[in-house]
């Protein structure tokens, strides 16, 4: 699954990203959660603390953990719809936080 390179360019792996990196981005192991963020430049992952160098024989497996099985529309639609929740329910949150007050002052 996906392309294997090898690790053995690591000064240059600093400047430009590998496969491998990313790999560990999308790798379903918790250690390898919240790393390898860059697409281009993982410079910005070592300098923030999120850089994971993988080792040379490292091909975790990847996916979503607990495996979830997505249609093509629901992965088209999913985003537009969380969002759509987000807007509302931050909207409703916001008016029932208000609900029951003047100036500030609640009401019960």
């Amino acid at each position: 699954m996906g392309l294997v390179v090898a690790n053995n360019a690591l000064p240059m792996m600093t400047v430009l990203n590998s496969p491998q990196w990313r790999r560990i981005h999308h790798s379903v192991l918790p250690e390898h959660r919240d790393k390898n963020f860059a697409s281009i430049l993982p410079l910005w992952d070592i300098l923030f603390g999120a850089a994971w160098i993988p080792k040379p024989d490292e091909h975790p497996a990847t996916g979503f953990d607990p495996p979830v099985r997505v249609s093509v529309i629901e992965g088209i639609i999913r985003p537009f719809r969380d969002l759509r929740l987000r807007a509302f329910g931050l909207r409703r949150s916001i008016a029932q936080e208000q609900v029951g007050t003047i100036g500030g002052k609640s009401l019960g």
